[in-house]
């Protein structure tokens, strides 16, 4: 994706990744808070090359090293592989099994998650741009989580499972037991509806149905009876699954 194609996917609020936070962060002037105007600001800033290595030799060592591996992975760096390259520059390791890191996140039970400035400040905020919503960005940034930033995660293929191991590792306190068990709910929830493409065989006459499942060479073809299905237009999909999601059901398209 081109650098002004990404700019332009990014929503200006709320959710995932925003463009007025990147714009505050970069420091870049805007005529204007029209998503075009800070498009604009943003593209122009990237595209300088003195921009560029201001901003890389400002980063540490081991930012430097994860961003160059996710670059080379084409944007498919894994977590474990981000834990790897974390191991050598905090090499310290608590009697839990959990490393020790120059900067960590709190997690309230209120659902906000507090990213403390440090090495790892940057690290935590990328991921959580993913999905959550960034209230503020100061020394400290701070974010929220929900429902809605669980259907964001899910979007962006982020495993709510994913999610709880990274509040595990990077969190200095005990998750709060009454967001731990939304996550858990959540994770148990996200399971439950799927939109996906299948070819059926089909017909109105329930008995006809029955014969032609049992018939032995039909049989070793077919993968999965669909009980609990009804069809849609397959136009639709992605408006079927948003309106799902009003109900506050989770819904994956595969």
């Amino acid at each position: 994706m081109e650098l002004r194609e990404q700019l332009e996917s990014m929503t200006t609020s709320g959710y995932g990744m925003d463009l007025s936070q990147y714009v505050k962060i970069s420091g870049v002037k805007t005529a204007s808070k029209r998503k075009a105007d800070m498009v604009d600001a943003l593209y122009n800033y990237l595209s300088n090359k003195d921009n560029i290595i201001a901003i890389w030799n400002s980063i540490s060592q081991m930012e430097k090293e994860i961003i160059s591996e996710y670059i080379r992975s084409e944007g498919k760096l894994e977590r474990k592989e981000v834990k790897e390259i974390m191991k050598k520059y905090n090499p310290n390791e608590t009697n839990s099994g959990r490393y020790v890191y120059e900067s960590g996140i709190i997690i309230q039970p209120n659902y906000e998650i507090i990213v403390q400035s440090g090495t790892m400040k940057d690290v935590h905020c990328i991921y959580l741009d993913k999905f959550a919503e960034k209230l503020s960005e100061d020394t400290a940034s701070i974010y929220k989580i929900s429902f809605k930033a669980m259907v964001t995660a899910l979007d962006n293929e982020i495993s709510i499972e994913e999610i709880i191991d990274y509040f595990e590792e990077f969190s200095q306190n005990k998750i709060p037991d009454n967001v731990l068990l939304s996550l858990n709910e959540w994770k148990e929830k996200s399971k439950k509806i799927k939109i996906r493409r299948v070819t059926i065989v089909e017909t109105d006459d329930k008995y006809l149905l029955e014969e032609l499942k049992n018939y032995k060479e039909i049989k070793k073809d077919t993968l999965s009876e669909l009980p609990y299905a009804f069809e849609i237009d397959s136009k639709a999909a992605n408006k079927v699954k948003r309106n799902i999601e009003k109900k506050n059901h989770f819904c994956i398209i595969e």
